[in-house]
């Protein structure tokens, strides 16, 4: 069974799923995130650290394919609020990308 969700419900069921301890649907709004064009990259950067989506931060190092991708997260005003250990895998990314 798969659910559609929008920009905005995600995190409606986002706080539900966390506060009632309910995996399924978390599970599911990481797959949502992983799919949709909706929401920008950076928020659900933020959203995988938040809640520990693992999947979906792979998903994102997977994405980062060009140093310029790396780049335009840097330049956002949320990279400052990321966690070091996000950074430091984005660094590692970019020299990557370097080589």
């Amino acid at each position: 069974i798969t659910y559609d969700f929008s920009a905005e419900s995600y995190k409606s069921i986002l706080a539900l799923a966390e506060r009632f301890q309910l995996q399924r649907a978390l599970d599911l709004v990481e797959k949502y995130l992983m799919r949709t064009k909706q929401v920008k990259m950076v928020k659900k950067i933020m959203i995988a650290e938040e809640y520990r989506f693992e999947s979906l931060m792979i998903h994102f190092f997977l994405f980062f394919s060009k140093l310029i991708t790396v780049s335009s997260v840097q330049s956002t005003p949320e990279f400052s609020q990321m966690l070091v250990s996000t950074k430091v895998a984005m660094l590692n990314r970019a020299f990557e990308l370097v080589k």
